[in-house]
């Protein structure tokens, strides 16, 4: 189980048991620039880059996660 917010997971798919990942690559933006997206997607090696993600407890100073609080799943600053 995690416990600590630091600590990094990978999300596992049970009936396909393939892992999230997030991809970065870049896209030209509306104004014509280009700008650094992120696209969520699956893939078989856990090992991967782009398969650890971050659980943050909203709203909540402390360093252990409480099991009655809602939480976001994220990778770097991205929110999934």
């Amino acid at each position: 189980p995690v416990k600590w917010k630091d600590h990094q997971v990978r999300l596992r798919h049970l009936n396909t048991n393939k892992y999230l990942q997030a991809v970065s690559y870049e896209a030209l933006n509306e104004d014509g620039h280009f700008e650094e997206m992120t696209r969520l997607t699956t893939t078989s090696n856990p090992e991967d880059k782009g398969t650890l993600f971050t659980i943050n407890e909203i709203n909540s100073p402390r360093k252990l996660l409480a099991l009655d609080k809602p939480i976001m799943i994220m990778h770097k600053k991205v929110c999934v």
